[in-house]
């Protein structure tokens, strides 16, 4: 995991590298799940609405797959020079 290697307590967020590692491992072993047709849709209701809300049954990938969709895209956009150094995002499960 990502996590591996910090003290208690310490507060720490992965590389780069370590996110694309831990997504290309969850994606080669991830099922496909109900929410996943529904990516694209996502992503562009949260670019362009303050709040997003995500109504599903359990286990279609809404606190799973979504979060991963967000760093995605951020990383993504990020990457092509899109997103500044001051544009932030928050994601709540």
């Amino acid at each position: 995991r990502v996590s591996q290697g910090c003290r208690s307590g310490t507060l720490s967020w992965p590389s780069w590298e370590q996110v694309a590692a831990e997504l290309k491992a969850n994606s080669q072993t991830s099922e496909e799940l109900p929410i996943d047709e529904h990516r694209d849709k996502i992503l562009k209701h949260i670019d362009t609405h303050r709040v997003t809300c995500i109504q599903g049954e359990t286990g279609c990938g809404k606190s799973t797959r979504v979060p991963v969709y967000v760093m995605e895209d951020y990383f993504e956009r990020k990457k092509s020079g899109e997103l500044k150094e001051h544009d932030n995002f928050m994601v709540l499960c």
